[in-house]
Order: C-alpha cells, then structure tokens, then sequence
C-alpha cells in the first residue's frame, strides 16, 4: 500500500518500475499530486496488481501497466500511458483581491474581476493579471509550495506586479508574457516543459 500526499512532486527513476496493490492518492483543485519520471528522456513504471481510483494527479513520462489506474482529473506530459479517467483541459484563471498568495483560493477567479472560484491553477491553467487583479499595485507570494500553470500574462495590466518567495518548483508549459511593470523576486528558477513558448 502506498500513500501519496498532496503538492508533492514523486519520482522514479527512468527504466525502473514500481508494483503497487493499493494506492492512496486523493489530491484536489488546490493541491495536484505529481507523478514523474525522474529524467527527462525515458520513462518510469507503475505496474497495478489490483484496480485503483485517485484524484488531480499530474504524470510526466509515467507508464502503468497491469490493473487498471483510473484518475479523474489528470494532466499528461510528455510519454504517458495507460491511465485512465477524465484528462483536465484546462481553463483560464484571473487573479482578483490585490496582495495575497498563490495558494489561496481566494484571489483566484474564472472571470477577470469576478468571484472567487475555490480553486488555484493546475498544471494546464493559463494565468492572468489585468487592472481588476488589484487597485494601485499587486504583490504575490509564492511561499514553499510548488506552483504550476499552462502560461502567465501580465500583458493586460499596468499595475505594478511583484512576484517573491518559493523554495519549491515552478512548473510552466506554455508562455510567460510580463511587462515592464513586473518584478520577478523568486529563489526557485522555472522548470519549461511545453515544446511552444513564448518568453
């Protein structure tokens, strides 16, 4: 039995494979479980000895094989296989309520300006800034937890944005679009694995 808590980042090792009975793995919309081989190229093992549900897992180049794994939602990149369930498409999110964290559900919105919506960005959210983000200014901390979107845009704001703190990953798959008026004060470089960027 294996038990894995959410916002963590797990790995294993290219060509090695991992068989599992039983699987705990409930992450939700504020807290993605994430699943990856531990090198870029190659791919790592999940063999299933028993059929298993989960929740909000992230895989990059992952393999399951034997039972069956069914995750709802999840997010593919790169080589994944044999996983079943509902993939996340992904959605736009808008920051809303002035300073605050990344993690708190609370500043972020599906519509620019509007309600908070209870979640924060998934792997596959594309991320966006504008004038209603805040009223003169924006101040945003990472704090230690990992942070993952599609893309970032800052393009529709004139505000000044300031981005600090993390000590865990940034993951990005699509664009990071800032503007003059961004500060980017961040320990943590950003982990790039979209093929189609703009910077």
């Amino acid at each position: 039995s294996l038990a894995l808590t959410p916002s963590k980042v797990y790995h294993i090792g290219q060509g090695s494979a991992i068989t599992i009975k039983k699987i705990r793995a409930l992450g939700d919309c504020q807290n993605w479980i994430n699943i990856e081989c531990a090198t870029r190229s190659g791919t790592g093992t999940l063999n299933f000895t028993s059929a298993n549900t989960a929740s909000y897992i992230r895989f990059r180049n992952i393999v399951v094989t034997g039972s069956t794994f069914t995750v709802n939602p999840h997010v593919k990149i790169g080589t994944v296989t044999g996983v079943l369930g509902i993939v996340d498409a992904g959605k736009k999110m808008y920051w809303v309520g002035g300073d605050g964290h990344w993690k708190n559900p609370q500043h972020w919105s599906l519509t620019d300006g509007g309600l908070p919506v209870g979640c924060v960005p998934g792997p596959l959210d594309s991320v966006y800034f504008t004038n209603l983000s805040g009223s003169t200014s924006v101040q945003v901390e990472f704090g230690d937890s990992v942070v993952q979107f599609h893309s970032i845009f800052c393009s529709n704001s004139t505000l000044p944005i300031s981005f600090s703190g993390n000590n865990k990953p940034i993951q990005a798959m699509g664009s990071i679009v800032f503007t003059p008026q961004v500060t980017w004060s961040v320990s943590k470089n950003i982990a790039l694995y979209g093929a189609a960027t703009t910077y």
